[in-house]
Formats: C-alpha cells, sequence, structure tokens
C-alpha cells in the first residue's frame, strides 16, 4: 500500500527549536490535575478529593512491583452524551444520548512517566485503530472496546499493543469544558478563517483567538477541519492524525496556562481543583495527591508526543479503518512497553503537501530521552505567540 499523503498547514512547517521544546509544560487535563492537587490546602484538598467520581476498572490494571518503576496511565476522553444539556450552546452539534447512545472514547492517550528522571512521553492511538477486541474474538476499531468497559479497552491495550497499564483517567466533556473556563480560555493561532462543520468550530478572523470550554471541545474534537484558502475551503485530509496531533498542541497550551495562573494568583487553585476534579475520574486505586507528588517535576518536563503509526484501510461492512504500521510501530510500543527509546527523527522540513511522518525506528545506541515525533495534519504555527 502507498503512503498517505497528508495536508499541512498552509504555511511552510517550521523545525522546532530547543527553546519551544523546552515550553511544553505539560500534558492537558492529566498535569493540570497534578498541579493544582499538589498546590491545595489539605483541608481542602481532603474534602474535595471525596467527591471524585471514580472509574471503575475491576482487575484489568497491572501493579507496579516497585515505586521507582516506569508508570503508564491510560487517558481517555469520554465521548458519552449521558446527562447532556439541551440549553447548552454545543447541544446541536453534540447531540444526546438518544442521538448517539452509549460510551465511546473519542481520545485514546497513554502518558508514560518515569520517576527515575521525572521525563514523561505520550502515545495517541488512533480511536478507529483496528485490533482484536480483548475477550470478543473478533476485531474491530479500538475505541468500540470502551463500550464494552473501561476493563476491557485496558485488556485490549495491553493484549495488542503490549503496553501494561498501571492506572486509569476518563475526562468527560462537561468536565473539559469546565476546566477550560476555569483557566479563562485557552488562546490558538490561526493563520486563517477555519471551521469543522460536524462540531461547530467557527473562526471567522485569522489571529490569537481565546477558545471558550465550549470552542476548545469543538476544536480538540475537530476530524473535519477546514481552512479557508483564496476563497475555497480546504478540508485537512489527515482525519484523525491531525485531530490528535491538534490536541497534542492544544494540551500543552492548557497546561501552560494552568501553570501561569497558580504561579500568579494562588487563590485560583480552589476553583481550579473543582472544576480539574469534575473533569477527571480515575481509577480506584490511584491516589491523587501521591499522583501530585510523584508529577510535581511533569510542569518543567519536556513531555515528547508521539501518534501511533498506522495506515489507512477498508472493510466491507465496517467502512474506513486504519492498521498498525508495524516497522515504525513497533519500536514505540517497546519503549512504552518498558524498553530502549527510538532514534531521533529525520530533521527534514516537511513541505505544505509532505507525506505522513512516521515515528523514528529503533537505534542501536539509543538516546537518553525519546525525540519529539513530527506532527501530522494542520497544526497552529508554532512561531506565532499571543498575549
Amino acid at each position: 500500500m502507498s503512503s498517505t499523503v497528508y495536508t499541512r498547514s498552509s504555511r511552510p512547517a517550521r523545525p522546532r527549536s530547543s527553546l519551544s521544546r523546552r515550553l511544553i509544560t505539560g500534558v492537558g487535563v492529566f498535569t493540570v490535575t497534578a498541579l493544582v492537587v499538589g498546590t491545595a490546602g489539605t483541608a481542602h484538598l481532603a474534602a474535595t478529593l471525596n467527591t471524585v467520581k471514580r472509574a471503575d476498572t475491576g482487575t484489568a490494571l497491572t501493579p507496579r512491583t516497585s515505586s521507582m518503576e516506569t508508570e503508564n496511565y491510560l487517558l481517555v476522553g469520554s465521548d458519552s452524551r449521558a446527562g447532556a444539556d439541551p440549553s447548552s450552546p454545543d447541544y446541536g452539534s453534540m447531540g444526546d444520548e438518544a442521538q448517539a447512545p452509549g460510551r465511546r472514547s473519542d481520545t485514546i492517550m497513554v502518558l508514560r512517566f518515569n520517576p527515575k528522571n521525572g521525563e514523561a512521553a505520550i502515545l495517541s492511538i488512533p480511536r478507529d485503530l483496528w485490533v482484536p477486541i480483548h475477550g470478543t474474538g473478533k476485531s474491530n476499531r479500538i475505541n468500540s472496546a470502551y463500550t464494552k468497559g473501561n476493563a476491557v479497552l485496558i485488556d485490549t491495550v495491553e493484549q495488542d499493543l503490549g503496553i501494561p497499564i498501571n492506572h486509569f483517567i476518563d475526562v468527560d466533556f462537561d468536565g473539559f469544558k469546565n476546566l477550560v473556563d476555569a483557566l479563562g480560555g485557552v488562546t490558538i493561532f490561526f493563520d486563517l478563517p477555519t471551521r469543522d462543520k460536524n462540531t461547530g468550530l467557527r473562526v471567522t478572523q485569522p489571529g490569537c483567538v481565546t477558545l471558550s470550554g465550549i470552542d476548545a471541545l469543538r476544536y480538540v474534537r475537530s476530524r473535519h477541519f477546514q481552512q479557508e484558502i483564496n476563497g475555497h475551503w480546504r478540508e485537512d485530509k489527515s482525519s484523525d492524525f491531525g485531530r490528535m496531533s491538534r490536541q497534542q498542541d492544544f494540551i500543552r497550551k492548557a497546561a501552560s496556562k494552568a501553570f501561569e495562573k497558580v504561579a500568579a494568583n494562588p487563590l485560583a487553585v480552589p476553583q481550579l481543583l473543582k472544576a480539574t476534579l469534575s473533569a477527571v475520574h480515575p481509577d480506584t486505586s490511584l491516589d491523587l495527591q501521591s499522583m501530585a507528588d510523584r508529577l510535581s517535576t511533569l510542569g518543567r518536563a519536556d513531555i515528547v508526543t508521539y501518534t501511533l503509526p498506522a495506515k489507512p484501510d477498508h472493510i466491507s461492512g465496517a467502512g474506513d479503518i486504519l492498521r498498525m504500521d508495524p516497522p515504525d510501530a513497533l519500536p514505540l510500543l517497546a519503549f512504552f512497553g518498558g524498553k530502549l527509546p527510538p532514534s531521533p527523527p529525520s530533521t527534514t522540513t516537511p513541505s505544505t503537501t509532505a507525506k505522513a511522518v512516521s515515528p523514528p525506528s529503533a537505534a542501536a545506541t539509543p538516546s537518553g530521552a525519546p525525540p519529539t515525533s513530527a506532527p501530522i495534519g494542520v497544526v497552529p504555527d508554532e512561531t506565532a505567540r499571543c498575549g
């Protein structure tokens, strides 16, 4: 099968500088959780933590054998419409439980944290990845495992990708919106008018745009991301890959905003704590206070992000799906599974119609930390500074 050609940003992509990489300060809701829990007062924290809704994972999680062993957190963005408010401005584009019944994992990520050196990395898993679903004897899109329960998704990731999962955190729609609003919005640079008719995203004026919780959700969920170029709307053909690249960029900016907000106004912590903990549903074994202590260095870490390499395919009766690309995927899976990191990626600057950039292959002598994968699809211009 030939390589798929993806549309990158309307502007030529620029190589990331070491400075911009150092500005990667966290991993969104997860990192914000660690931050605000770590800075909240003890009495207020104890009372608030008791209100956290926990996720049932059964016996699926893999316990660590040592406190210094690498931790893997499975982070899932819930696509459930249960409890959707008809008066909400995004109700028309998101629908309700009757229109879209059941649970779906709109976003699946694995965060790998090494307590020995404080390094962290994220692997985004395409939701349309075609894999055997644990306990069913059948294959399907990996996000269908979530509809059968958290434990089935955990077991499927461990079984098919070889990544042990130590903890699980579910992030829901309303919680995500509340968190972004508590931050005062998150600012993204748009170089062109942008829209997605499916999610309701619409940016009419290019420049720095501060997204509210509702608009942020429309942005990070966008799979039909379009830009107006020379009077014509052109869609980012990378679909789920582009969406994951934009999600990774957004959660870095959200985490950075949270660190700035707490540093400038410690009194904002209680409000952020309430919004954050309404967004996350951790497994019953995860001690959020201990997690905050362990991950206290994440805000200063150079977080590297990857997208699991996959190629498009079509299955009769199932439609368009993605199949894992083993040559490029196996080194990444080995790293997230507890083995050595992959080698540095190519430094070639992609053109405006570059082919998909695959994650790097394994090296005979790997570096001490994994490098950042080049993003796929239309992503914000990293050289643009807002605010």
